[in-house]
Protein backbone atom coordinates (compact mmCIF):
# COMPACT_ATOMS: atom_id res chain seq x y z
CA UNK A 1 0.00 0.00 0.00
CA UNK A 2 1.13 3.54 -0.72
CA UNK A 3 0.09 6.51 1.33
CA UNK A 4 1.08 10.12 0.97
CA UNK A 5 3.15 11.61 3.80
CA UNK A 6 1.44 14.83 4.85
CA UNK A 7 4.00 16.24 7.33
CA UNK A 8 6.33 17.69 4.67
CA UNK A 9 6.77 21.14 3.12
CA UNK A 10 4.32 21.85 0.30
CA UNK A 11 7.05 21.66 -2.38
CA UNK A 12 7.89 18.05 -1.41
CA UNK A 13 5.91 14.93 -2.19
CA UNK A 14 6.43 12.12 0.28
CA UNK A 15 5.15 8.59 -0.19
CA UNK A 16 5.30 5.75 2.33
CA UNK A 17 5.32 2.20 0.93
CA UNK A 18 4.25 -0.62 3.24
CA UNK A 19 3.36 -4.15 2.22
CA UNK A 20 2.26 -5.07 -1.30
CA UNK A 21 2.39 -2.28 -3.90
CA UNK A 22 0.19 -2.66 -6.98
CA UNK A 23 -0.44 -0.82 -10.22
CA UNK A 24 -3.61 0.54 -8.58
CA UNK A 25 -1.50 2.11 -5.80
CA UNK A 26 0.69 3.89 -8.34
CA UNK A 27 -2.30 5.08 -10.37
CA UNK A 28 -4.48 6.18 -7.44
CA UNK A 29 -1.88 7.61 -5.02
CA UNK A 30 1.40 8.43 -6.73
CA UNK A 31 0.34 9.65 -10.19
CA UNK A 32 -2.21 12.24 -8.98
CA UNK A 33 0.19 13.52 -6.31
CA UNK A 34 3.06 13.86 -8.80
CA UNK A 35 0.78 15.65 -11.26
CA UNK A 36 -0.44 18.04 -8.56
CA UNK A 37 3.09 18.83 -7.35
CA UNK A 38 4.33 19.44 -10.88
CA UNK A 39 1.41 21.78 -11.68
CA UNK A 40 2.01 23.71 -8.46
CA UNK A 41 5.81 23.99 -8.57
CA UNK A 42 7.01 23.05 -12.06
CA UNK A 43 9.48 20.54 -10.64
CA UNK A 44 9.41 17.40 -8.54
CA UNK A 45 10.99 16.99 -5.11
CA UNK A 46 10.13 13.48 -3.96
CA UNK A 47 10.89 11.26 -0.99
CA UNK A 48 10.00 7.59 -0.93
CA UNK A 49 10.02 5.89 2.46
CA UNK A 50 10.01 2.19 1.56
CA UNK A 51 9.30 -0.33 4.27
CA UNK A 52 8.28 -2.70 1.50
CA UNK A 53 10.86 -4.85 -0.21
CA UNK A 54 11.39 -4.78 -3.96
CA UNK A 55 9.51 -8.11 -4.08
CA UNK A 56 6.40 -6.41 -2.66
CA UNK A 57 6.05 -4.36 -5.87
CA UNK A 58 3.99 -6.19 -8.47
CA UNK A 59 5.19 -6.22 -12.07
CA UNK A 60 2.36 -3.83 -12.95
CA UNK A 61 3.46 -1.46 -10.19
CA UNK A 62 7.07 -1.52 -11.41
CA UNK A 63 6.00 -0.70 -14.98
CA UNK A 64 3.63 2.06 -13.82
CA UNK A 65 6.38 3.53 -11.62
CA UNK A 66 8.89 3.42 -14.48
CA UNK A 67 6.48 5.08 -16.94
CA UNK A 68 5.69 7.78 -14.38
CA UNK A 69 9.42 8.47 -14.10
CA UNK A 70 9.64 8.80 -17.87
CA UNK A 71 6.51 10.94 -18.16
CA UNK A 72 8.08 13.62 -15.97
CA UNK A 73 11.63 12.87 -17.10
CA UNK A 74 13.09 16.38 -17.03
CA UNK A 75 11.04 17.56 -14.04
CA UNK A 76 12.64 15.50 -11.27
CA UNK A 77 14.64 17.97 -9.18
CA UNK A 78 15.50 16.02 -6.02
CA UNK A 79 14.68 12.45 -5.08
CA UNK A 80 15.38 10.86 -1.70
CA UNK A 81 14.82 7.19 -1.03
CA UNK A 82 14.74 5.92 2.54
CA UNK A 83 15.07 2.14 2.64
CA UNK A 84 17.11 -0.63 4.16
CA UNK A 85 16.07 -3.22 1.55
CA UNK A 86 18.91 -4.15 -0.83
CA UNK A 87 16.49 -4.59 -3.74
CA UNK A 88 15.00 -1.11 -3.29
CA UNK A 89 18.52 0.32 -3.07
CA UNK A 90 19.52 -1.48 -6.29
CA UNK A 91 16.44 -0.18 -8.09
CA UNK A 92 17.27 3.30 -6.80
CA UNK A 93 20.75 3.04 -8.30
CA UNK A 94 19.22 2.41 -11.75
CA UNK A 95 16.58 5.11 -11.21
CA UNK A 96 19.29 7.65 -10.36
CA UNK A 97 20.72 7.36 -13.84
CA UNK A 98 17.31 7.81 -15.49
CA UNK A 99 16.60 11.28 -14.14
CA UNK A 100 18.48 14.53 -14.65
CA UNK A 101 18.00 15.76 -11.07
CA UNK A 102 19.90 14.90 -7.91
CA UNK A 103 19.14 11.67 -6.08
CA UNK A 104 20.24 10.39 -2.69
CA UNK A 105 19.69 7.22 -0.68
CA UNK A 106 19.26 7.04 3.08
CA UNK A 107 18.80 4.23 5.57
CA UNK A 108 16.01 4.35 8.14
CA UNK A 109 18.52 5.43 10.76
CA UNK A 110 19.01 8.64 8.72
CA UNK A 111 15.34 9.49 8.21
CA UNK A 112 15.73 12.95 9.77
CA UNK A 113 18.66 13.73 7.46
CA UNK A 114 16.64 12.59 4.46
CA UNK A 115 13.76 14.90 5.34
CA UNK A 116 16.10 17.83 5.95
CA UNK A 117 17.86 17.20 2.64
CA UNK A 118 14.71 16.88 0.52
CA UNK A 119 13.04 19.87 2.21
CA UNK A 120 15.97 22.21 1.57
CA UNK A 121 15.22 24.41 -1.40
CA UNK A 122 18.25 24.71 -3.57
CA UNK A 123 18.94 24.95 -7.24
CA UNK A 124 18.90 21.94 -9.47
CA UNK A 125 22.26 20.27 -9.02
CA UNK A 126 22.11 17.67 -11.81
CA UNK A 127 24.34 15.33 -9.87
CA UNK A 128 24.07 11.97 -8.18
CA UNK A 129 25.02 11.54 -4.57
CA UNK A 130 25.63 8.59 -2.30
Amino acid sequence: MLRQIEELPAHVLGVHAVGKITNKDIKSVLEPAVSHLFKAYGELNYILVAESSIWDFTTGAMFAYFFLILKYYSKWNKVAVVADDRGINSFTTVFRFLIPGVSKRFGFSDMDKAIQWIAKRDTKLNTYDN
